[in-house]
């Protein structure tokens, strides 16, 4: 799953990446990729990737440089 996952949301986990790098903020950063991953077909997997980030997500953004 992780491997596919991967591929097929890349580029929307970079973006994620990026913005939570530079000091976007959070809620605005895991909406967009919970819309993104929607919009391709996978809105449970959008919902499911949000209650994710919203949850762990804080280590991430607190240790992104």
């Amino acid at each position: 799953f992780r491997d596919w996952y991967n591929r097929e949301f890349a580029d929307l986990c970079r973006a994620h990446d990026d913005a939570y790098r530079n000091k976007r903020p959070r809620k605005s950063a895991d909406i967009q990729l919970m819309i993104g991953i929607a919009s391709r077909g996978y809105p449970a997997l959008g919902i499911a990737t949000y209650v994710s980030v919203r949850t762990f997500g804080w280590i991430n953004y607190w240790r992104a440089k």
